[in-house]
């Protein structure tokens, strides 16, 4: 968004297509007292970026997805649809944590009815940074997340950098 300094933009997701276009989800992190962040302390934040065409080359900001005061930072946002719900996946200080709610369809923004954290392993050492995909076909109902461990270079857990095997999402 403009007045958001390069450095606070983190990786963006996987476009996710809506009703009314292809939207790609880009995490920031946000500064207090502004919109994204209010009050004071700084926040993790997710934007919303609107494809102009079929190539997705052309992209257009158009507001705020979701921001919390949880976390500093939301890096490699996840947006996706499980079991009728939307569900928000984020790198956030050295663990991945998760948003499960609603979409709203006027605004796009983010509802969410339950948060937590996909692995209680300890920061740096638990799955970062996961991303999802589904079946290569049709009826698209299965939901995996991969990541990677060890986000820092701590030489004691002897697992930095690794990936972790996948896991198969529900909403139960």
């Amino acid at each position: 968004p403009a007045g958001t300094p390069m450095q606070f933009f983190r990786d963006p997701g996987r476009a996710l297509q809506l009703k009314s276009g292809w939207y790609i989800p880009t995490g920031v992190s946000a500064t207090a007292n502004t919109s994204d962040c209010p009050g004071a302390g700084q926040c993790g934040a997710i934007h919303w970026f609107r494809a102009d065409n079929e190539s997705m080359t052309h992209l257009n900001h158009t507001g705020l997805l979701y921001s919390s005061k949880r976390t500093t930072v939301m890096e490699c946002p996840d947006v996706f649809e499980l079991d009728g719900k939307i569900v928000v996946l984020v790198g956030a200080d050295g663990i991945t944590q998760f948003w499960v709610g609603q979409m709203r369809d006027d605004d796009h923004k983010f509802v969410p009815d339950y948060k937590g954290k996909l692995d209680y392993g300890k920061s740096g050492r638990s799955i970062y940074a996961a991303k999802t995909g589904t079946s290569a076909l049709p009826p698209f109902t299965r939901r995996v997340a991969f990541g990677f461990s060890g986000w820092s270079n701590n030489v004691v857990s002897r697992c930095a950098r690794w990936y972790v095997l996948p896991r198969e999402l529900s909403i139960s």
